[in-house]
C-alpha cells in the first residue's frame, strides 16, 4: 500500500515537471518568436533607409561574394530571395543584376 503511495506521489511530480518543462520550452519558444520578428522588422527598416550602391561598391561586394564559402553563398542566397518571391533559389546559377537591386 505504502508503495503505490510513493508510486503515485511519483508519477504526479512526473507530471508537474513534464507540465513545468512544457511551459517553459512555450515561453522560451515565444521569446525567440519575438526576437526574431523583432530583427526582420529591424533589418527591414535599415535596409530600407540606405543609399544606393556606387560602382565601386558593387564591383567590391561582387568581389567578395565571389571568395565566400559554400555555407556563405547559401546565406547570400537567403537574404536576396526574402525580397524577390520570384527568385529560383534551386538553380544552378542566379543571376543578380546589382543596378536593379
Amino acid at each position: 500500500e505504502v508503495r503505490r503511495e510513493e508510486q503515485g506521489r511519483s508519477d504526479v511530480g512526473d507530471l508537474d515537471s513534464e507540465i513545468a518543462a512544457k511551459k517553459y520550452s512555450d515561453e522560451v519558444f515565444q521569446k525567440l518568436s519575438n526576437i526574431e520578428e523583432y530583427l526582420e522588422e529591424f533589418l527591414r527598416a535599415a535596409t530600407s533607409k540606405c543609399r544606393p550602391m556606387s560602382m565601386m561598391e558593387k564591383e567590391e561586394l561582387v568581389r567578395r561574394i565571389r571568395c565566400l564559402a559554400p555555407n556563405g553563398l547559401n546565406r547570400v542566397i537567403d537574404i536576396i530571395a526574402q525580397g524577390k518571391t520570384s527568385l529560383d533559389v534551386s538553380a544552378e546559377e542566379i543571376p543578380i543584376d546589382l543596378n536593379k537591386t
